[in-house]
């Protein structure tokens, strides 16, 4: 997480002071050669992740702000007509500014209602990576972005299942394109419960995005199990998905012995307990100290004490 929070900053402060040429060797950098933090998640998608942070902080009201915006990203695009990196960061701005207008409760949510400066924004984003998909799709989370734009705008599921396989062929290693397809599946147009037939879909999406992953097949499937658990079911994940939990938690052996990040450990150990499986919770619970490291994870250090007292024999349960 440390890692994460100095390469946002360093994000931030190149494009503070309009160091495009920077940004675009970074950017490049992390696509050409798959750079992963030490949790394994793409420095890419951490990239723009500064971007969504950046837009997301700009008030809607802010018309200086989105105007300072538009004219810096203007000037990069502009300096860097060939490359997808600006035209990236411009569809993250427009998707902020929509949702700005009408915040959301969901990941995705199919716009309903009137308002047209919302609907505009989205709209303009969609258009703007449509227009320019020859030079944008050269990055893989312009598939990210526009699969969310279109579950935003009510796409049909062939639609944006098109969106999601395009990518995944171009890109098989960019997971993130995987999250923006199972939060579609997860609530339909947003407004549904999660219910048995959510859960089915959601299982059906992990088991063919798990398929295309290849010899990470298991690691796929454990990530997007994971991703469901922080963004859908929280600790109801094994009582209310479809999930196999012995293929997600051989991926996350895999992805552990990878990745042996703290990061991971903590959320292994923690999937583990609620899911009920004493025996994995002992074994990870063997390689934390005594106090849990990161907390975030655990959410309470009674949450951390009570899954290491139970994985030691302790009668209390796991949840």
């Amino acid at each position: 997480m440390a890692e994460r929070e100095a390469l946002k900053e360093s994000v931030r402060e190149l494009f503070d002071k309009a160091q495009y040429s920077s940004l675009e060797r970074l950017a490049g950098f992390f696509r050409d050669s798959a750079a992963r933090t030490p949790s394994g998640v793409w420095k890419l998608t951490v990239f723009y992740g500064a971007f969504h942070d950046m837009t997301g902080a700009i008030g809607r009201d802010d018309a200086a702000g989105w105007q300072k915006l538009s004219a810096k990203l203007a000037d990069w695009q502009g300096q860097f007509a060939a490359k997808p990196t600006a035209r990236v960061v411009q569809a993250i701005a427009l998707k902020s500014y929509a949702w700005s207008l009408r915040p959301r409760s969901f990941v995705q949510e199919a716009s309903t209602g009137a308002d047209a400066r919302f609907l505009a924004a989205l709209h303009n984003a969609r258009d703007l990576l449509d227009h320019d998909a020859a030079i944008a799709s050269a990055d893989p989370h312009y598939f990210v972005l526009r699969a969310d734009i279109g579950a935003a705008l009510g796409q049909s599921p062939d639609e944006l299942m098109a969106v999601v396989d395009q990518g995944r062929v171009k890109f098989p290693g960019y997971f993130a394109l995987d999250f923006s397809g199972l939060d579609y599946f997860a609530a339909g147009d947003g407004t549904k419960a999660i219910g048995p037939a959510e859960a089915a879909r959601i299982e059906a999406f992990a088991a063919t995005a798990a398929s295309a992953a290849g010899p990470d097949a298991d690691q796929r499937y454990a990530r997007l199990y994971w991703h469901a658990y922080a963004a859908i079911y929280g600790k109801d994940l094994f009582k209310q998905s479809r999930v196999n939990w012995p293929r997600m938690r051989d991926g996350m052996n895999s992805l552990v012995a990878q990745y042996p990040d703290a990061w991971n450990i903590n959320s292994f150990a923690y999937l583990a307990c609620i899911a009920g499986d004493r025996q994995t919770t002992q074994h990870l619970m063997a390689r934390l100290p005594e106090r849990p490291l990161v907390l975030a994870v655990w959410q309470a250090r009674a949450v951390f004490a009570s899954c290491r007292k139970w994985a030691s024999g302790g009668t209390q349960a796991a949840q």
